[in-house]
C-alpha cells in the first residue's frame, strides 16, 4: 500500500514538471513571438499609417517628407490587397502605410526613396489610394497617380482634395529602411491664382464674359473657405476676376451661368474692393461675401449692385468658389448699366436742363405735323424714393397697368396753338424690358414740386399716346414712369454673354437711354363760322355785304372753313345727338318756292338745314358758345 501510494507521488510530481516545463516553454514562445512582433514598423498596418504632414493645414506648397521605417521585420495584412502592378513584380510579401491629406486641388508628386541602397531595385513599390479605408481596395486605386514597382515617383499636374493612403510594399528580399516624399505645387488651372485674376476691364455700359473650365481650380489657404455656405470644406476650388467700374454706372451686374444646366448648382462668391493681382486678398475689404449663388435649371447666378452701392472709377475683384467635385465649364459675365445721370429728375422748373428735357415751343404745321425729339436716362436719380414729392410723386411709387413705376423723369414744352400732337416714348432696355408709361400735365413747372396737380393730367398712355387732339396753346409737363423691380432669372442663360457686348438690363428700365418723339399738328382753335360773335357765319350770294336771294340754276360755292377744337352755340334740336358739339353756319336767301340741291360735303360731318336768321337769334338770346342752345330755327 505504501509502495503504490510512493509510486503514484513519483508519478505526480514527475506531471506536475512536465505541466510546469510546458507553461515555461510556451511562456518564452509567448515573450519571443511578442518580441518580434514589437521589431515590426509601427505602420505595419494601414490603421496605424504615418502621416505626412503638409504645412498649413496641407494648403502649403513644397517637398514633405515621412518618418523613415525599416522593410525587414514588415508583414501583410488579412484581407491586403494589391495593384495589379505590384502583384506583377512580387512585390506583395510586406507592406508599410503612410497617408497625406490635401484640402483642395494640387499638383503631386509622391517619390519613394531609400536613405542608402539596402534594397536592390525591384524589390519595393508603392500604390497611391484615394481612400480612408483599411485596408482599401484595389478599386480605390488613385486613377491619377499611377502605381510604380521601383523606387521613384508618380505625378499628377491635378490631384484632386481628399484623403490619401500610401502602400509601400516589397518582395521577401526588401530589407532595409524606406520613406516617401510628398511634393506639393499650384496648379495651372485657368483664374486660379489671385495674380492670374481674368480682368474684365473697364466697363462702361457694356458687358465683358469668358468661358472657361473648371477642372482644377484651388484654395491658396485655409482663409479662402466660405463658412457660411453647408458643408463648406466641400468648396474647395476658386477662380479669380478683377474688373474696373468707369466714371458713371447706374448698376453692376455679376452673372454666372453653368453650361451644363441639368441641375440647379450652388456657388460661393465674394466681391472685394482693391485689386487682388497686386495685393494680397487679406488686406482687402470684403464688399459682400462670403455668400452663395444658386442658379435655376437653363438660367444664371447673378448679383447686382446698383445706385451708390459700389463706387465709380474703383477696381474690384471677385472670388467664386466651387464644390470639389464640381468639374464644367462656365460662362462668368460682369456688366455695367447707364450713361449718365438724369436731366429731368424732379417737376422743378429750374432743374430741368434747357437743352434736352426743356423743349420750348413746339414746332407744328397743319398738314402731317412737325416732330420733336428728345432723349434722357432713367438713371438712379430718377427713382422716387430718393426725392418723393406729393401728388405726383409717391414715395411708394405709381400704380398703372398693374404694375408700380418707381423711376420717375420729366419734359416740359409749351404748344402755340390748339393741336393734335402724337407721343411716342422708347426705352432701350436690353431683352424684354417692360413699355414705359406717360402722364401729360396741362401745366407748366414751378420751384415747387408740389405744386404739379395730378388733377391737370389730360392723357395717360403706355409709351405711345396715339392722336390726342385739340390740346389747346399753353404749357405742359411730360412725366415718363419706368420700373427698376429685377427681371426674372430665365432672361439671360449660358449663351447669353461672349465676350465684349452691350449693357445688362437687370433692373428693366434702370439705367436705360429715354427716346422721346413728340409730333405737333396745328388745328384751329374756333371755326370761322360757330356764330361766337354778330356776323360770324358764311353768307352765301351777299353783294356789298347784303344777302341777296339765290337765283334760278345758279351753282354757289361756300367759303372754306375748318371745323375748330373748341364748341360752339348749336340749334335746339341737336341734343338727340350729343356727340355733335361743333357747327359751321352758314345762311342763304330763298326768294321763291324752288328746288335746293347740296353737294360737297365731309362725309363725317353731319348737315341740316333750318328756316330762320341764326345770327339774329344768338343775338337776341344771348347765345353765342357751347353749351348754349338756339331755339326759334325751324
Amino acid at each position: 500500500m505504501n509502495f503504490f501510494l510512493a509510486y503514484c507521488y513519483a508519478v505526480a510530481r514527475t506531471l506536475k514538471c512536465l505541466i510546469h516545463a510546458q507553461f515555461i516553454l510556451l511562456g518564452v514562445s509567448l515573450i519571443v513571438s511578442l518580441g518580434l512582433k514589437a521589431q515590426a514598423p509601427s505602420n505595419d498596418e494601414c490603421s496605424n499609417a504615418i502621416a505626412v504632414s503638409i504645412a498649413n493645414g496641407g494648403f502649403d506648397f513644397g517637398i514633405f517628407q515621412s518618418a523613415t521605417v525599416d522593410l525587414s521585420k514588415a508583414t501583410v495584412q488579412s484581407g491586403e490587397t494589391f495593384a495589379p502592378a505590384i502583384l506583377v513584380a512580387g512585390q506583395n510579401q510586406k507592406s508599410v502605410w503612410y497617408k497625406f491629406s490635401l484640402p483642395t486641388s494640387r499638383s503631386i508628386r509622391v517619390t519613394l526613396s531609400q536613405p542608402g541602397s539596402a534594397i536592390t531595385a525591384g524589390d519595393a513599390g508603392f500604390a497611391v489610394y484615394k481612400s480612408t479605408n483599411c485596408t482599401p481596395a484595389v478599386g480605390e486605386i488613385s486613377t491619377k497617380l499611377t502605381p510604380l514597382g521601383v523606387f521613384g515617383n508618380t505625378f499628377h499636374p491635378c490631384v484632386d482634395a481628399g484623403e490619401y493612403l500610401v502602400q509601400v510594399s516589397g518582395k521577401a528580399a526588401a530589407n532595409g529602411p524606406v520613406f516617401i516624399q510628398v511634393e506639393s505645387s499650384p496648379t495651372n488651372a485657368a483664374y486660379d491664382n489671385p495674380a492670374d485674376a481674368y480682368n474684365f476691364g473697364t466697363l462702361y455700359n457694356s458687358s465683358n464674359g469668358v468661358i472657361y473650365n473648371v477642372d482644377c481650380q484651388s484654395l491658396n489657404d485655409a482663409s479662402e473657405i466660405c463658412t457660411k455656405l453647408e458643408n463648406s470644406q466641400d468648396y474647395s476650388k476658386s477662380t479669380w476676376h478683377v474688373f474696373q467700374t468707369g466714371s458713371y454706372f447706374d448698376f453692376i451686374s455679376f452673372i454666372l451661368a453653368p453650361q451644363n444646366y441639368s441641375v440647379g448648382r450652388k456657388f460661393g462668391y465674394r466681391l472685394y474692393k482693391g485689386d487682388v493681382r497686386t495685393s494680397n486678398p487679406s488686406v482687402l475689404t470684403v464688399i459682400d461675401g462670403c455668400d452663395s449663388l444658386e442658379n435655376k435649371d437653363v438660367y444664371t447666378c447673378r448679383r447686382a449692385y446698383r445706385c451708390g452701392q459700389l463706387e465709380f472709377n474703383t477696381t474690384y475683384s471677385i472670388q467664386i468658389l466651387f464644390k470639389k467635385d464640381y468639374n464644367e465649364q462656365v460662362n462668368v459675365a460682369v456688366a455695367a448699366t447707364g450713361t449718365a445721370p438724369a436731366k429731368g429728375p424732379q417737376p422743378i422748373q429750374s432743374l430741368i436742363n434747357a437743352t434736352s428735357n426743356k423743349l420750348g415751343v413746339l414746332p407744328y404745321n397743319y398738314t402731317y405735323g412737325e416732330s420733336t425729339t428728345a432723349s434722357d436716362y432713367m438713371a438712379c436719380n430718377t427713382r422716387l424714393s430718393e426725392h418723393p414729392c406729393e401728388p405726383s410723386m409717391p414715395s411708394s411709387g405709381i400704380r398703372a397697368n398693374g404694375y408700380n413705376y418707381k423711376l420717375s423723369n420729366f419734359f416740359t414744352f409749351s404748344l402755340a396753338t390748339s393741336s393734335k400732337v402724337n407721343i411716342y416714348a422708347t426705352n432701350n432696355t436690353p431683352f424684354y424690358g417692360p413699355q414705359l408709361y406717360c402722364r401729360l400735365f396741362k401745366q407748366g413747372l414751378t420751384e415747387d414740386c408740389k405744386q404739379l396737380d395730378t388733377a391737370n393730367i389730360v392723357s395717360q398712355f403706355q409709351y405711345y399716346s396715339g392722336n390726342i387732339t385739340c390740346l389747346p396753346a399753353g404749357d405742359y409737363t411730360l412725366q415718363v414712369l419706368g420700373q427698376d423691380t429685377m427681371v426674372p432669372y430665365y432672361y439671360y442663360s449660358f449663351g447669353s454673354f461672349n465676350g465684349n457686348s452691350g449693357a445688362v438690363g437687370l433692373f428693366n428700365n434702370l439705367g436705360n437711354k429715354i427716346d422721346l418723339n413728340i409730333n405737333v399738328t396745328g388745328l384751329n382753335s374756333l371755326n370761322k363760322y360757330s356764330l361766337n360773335t354778330k356776323g360770324a357765319y358764311d353768307t352765301i350770294n351777299a353783294q356789298a355785304g347784303v344777302m341777296k336771294p339765290l337765283e334760278d340754276g345758279v351753282r354757289y360755292t361756300s367759303n372754306t372753313d375748318t371745323l375748330g377744337c373748341s364748341n360752339t352755340v348749336l340749334p335746339a334740336d341737336t341734343t338727340c345727338n350729343p356727340v355733335n358739339q361743333k357747327a359751321i353756319y352758314r345762311q342763304l336767301l330763298i326768294g321763291d318756292s324752288g328746288i335746293l340741291n347740296f353737294s360737297g360735303n365731309n362725309w363725317n360731318q353731319y348737315a341740316k338745314i333750318y328756316r330762320g336768321d341764326a345770327d339774329a337769334l344768338a343775338t337776341s338770346q344771348s347765345k353765342r358758345g357751347f353749351p348754349d342752345r338756339l331755339s326759334g330755327l325751324d
